[in-house]
């Protein structure tokens, strides 16, 4: 019932697979001399803004109804929340929206509600739960299909009342061509072009270069190896084993 280009939570899947799928079509399009535009979105706090009568109306648009229905309903009816400061509890409130973080049906709950987000979206669409990365790849121009599907996307946030976050969008163009394409815009926000990104843990570089992404590991690691070098002479080195491990 899911579509496979999400990730993020099916069994057996992880950032890896999202990955790996959009790595392999950009470098085939760069290997074909075609140039790419990628477009890395973020989802505004996409878990807390799941609201439970859409939620309900997409799983009965899978098919589901009947006692299985009634349970879901039952589930998320009537949750409440309360917020504890210096061991005083606020007055308890009804919360609408939002899947139960920390549940074992969370994830799969919000997997439903933004199954149908590849709908009449032309371009290529990597998703990993709250993560999306839209791409296409063509001579040129590339303007104009993404801004046809930036603009479904727009419109799709708009009817399930999920926000994008601009600030955390960014448009990058990966090609060995010099060819200059218009800005993007996404509800007429102009787009921040970038020459790299980091996007599930993997910083993507305009030329497909690994080079960044090792250099930030390097100095990752380095940072952790100086911490461990400055106290090496002050404990044991099984404690030092233990931390290094």
């Amino acid at each position: 019932m899911l579509i496979p280009n999400n990730s993020g939570f099916p069994k057996k899947h992880s950032t890896l697979n999202s990955l790996i799928s959009t790595c392999n079509s950009l470098y085939q399009a760069y290997d074909s001399n075609l140039s790419s535009r990628i477009v890395f979105h973020d989802l505004s706090k996409a878990f807390d803004r799941v609201d439970h009568t859409c939620l309900l109306f997409k799983i009965q648009q899978l098919g589901i109804d009947g006692p299985l229905l009634n349970f879901l309903s039952s589930y998320l009816s009537q949750r409440s929340q309360v917020v504890l400061i210096s061991r005083k509890l606020s007055d308890l409130k009804y919360t609408s929206c939002s899947v139960p973080q920390g549940s074992v049906l969370g994830p799969l709950l919000f997997l439903i509600f933004v199954n149908d987000i590849a709908k009449n979206i032309n371009a290529s669409i990597s998703l990993f739960a709250d993560d999306t990365a839209l791409y296409y790849s063509a001579k040129c121009p590339l303007h104009l299909v993404l801004s046809q599907d930036l603009s479904t996307l727009y419109n799709w946030s708009k009817v399930w009342n999920i926000n994008f976050n601009p600030s955390k969008t960014a448009v990058m163009t990966i090609s060995n061509q010099r060819n200059i394409h218009p800005p993007s815009y996404f509800n007429n926000i102009h787009l921040s072009e970038t020459d790299t990104h980091k996007h599930l843990g993997l910083i993507f570089h305009h030329s497909l270069s690994w080079h960044t992404h090792i250099l930030h590991l390097h100095q990752k690691v380095m940072t952790k190896i100086n911490r461990l070098r400055s106290f090496s002479n002050s404990l044991p080195r099984h404690s030092l084993l233990t931390i290094y491990k």
